[in-house]
């Protein structure tokens, strides 16, 4: 797959969606993240990047974190969709932050929105045949025993990550959920399995034998 370079990156490579493609060519798979579009120069770039044309036969993968305000995410789902043949969407934590005034309950109601708007949008969600390759979105969410590393010393008491991560501030889940400990991670990874992943995936290899598959 080919990475593209972020909003705050200098172009380098032929490959990025700062530089037009090669018209005689195999469809290509682009992925970025990231893009934070709340910033309006960072959309303007994603706008000017995917309105230019060049990217007609390809696929993107959109790997989160675009937008707090949900509105945003709809305009840049759509900036994509646009600009590239197929798009696939994974949600990452600043999707979900809450907004002042928003109408989402908590952070589950919002992913089911954004969902909701990568449907609008023709935007695929879960597995799909995305630029030439099978790709698969993974739900998943952050939690304490990912951090294996000894405790750090001789810099007095370092606040532990629910007193300074934003997450712990923005976003909001069902009650017997806490981000203290696995049970968020957990209602995520039954997400994988509440949309048959797996079987997904295999029905989209058998049906493109040699297809790349790609994981995000």
């Amino acid at each position: 797959a080919a990475a593209a370079a972020s909003p705050r990156a200098a172009p380098a490579a032929a490959t990025s969606l700062s530089e037009a493609p090669s018209r005689d060519r195999r469809p290509r798979l682009y992925a970025i993240s990231d893009v934070h579009t709340d910033h309006p120069e960072n959309m303007a770039w994603l706008k000017r990047a995917c309105g230019r044309g060049d990217f007609q036969d390809d696929g993107l993968i959109l790997a989160g974190d675009v937008a707090c305000d949900l509105d945003v995410i709809r305009e840049t789902l759509g900036v994509c969709a646009a600009g590239f043949r197929e798009v696939a969407f994974c949600v990452g934590n600043h999707d979900l932050w809450l907004e002042r005034g928003g109408t989402s309950s908590d952070s589950f109601a919002k992913f089911g929105a954004v969902e909701r708007a990568c449907k609008d949008a023709g935007v695929a969600f879960g597995p799909a045949f995305v630029g030439g390759c099978v790709v698969a979105p993974v739900q998943s969410w952050h939690h304490a025993s990912w951090d294996t590393e000894p405790d750090v010393e001789g810099w007095g008491r370092l606040p532990a990550a629910h007193e300074c991560m934003v997450d712990f501030f923005r976003c909001r889940f069902p009650a017997g959920l806490d981000q203290k400990d696995d049970s968020v991670a957990k209602a995520f990874d039954k997400l994988n399995d509440a949309y048959g992943l797996e079987n997904r995936v295999a029905e989209l290899r058998a049906a493109h034998p040699g297809a790349p598959l790609v994981t995000f």
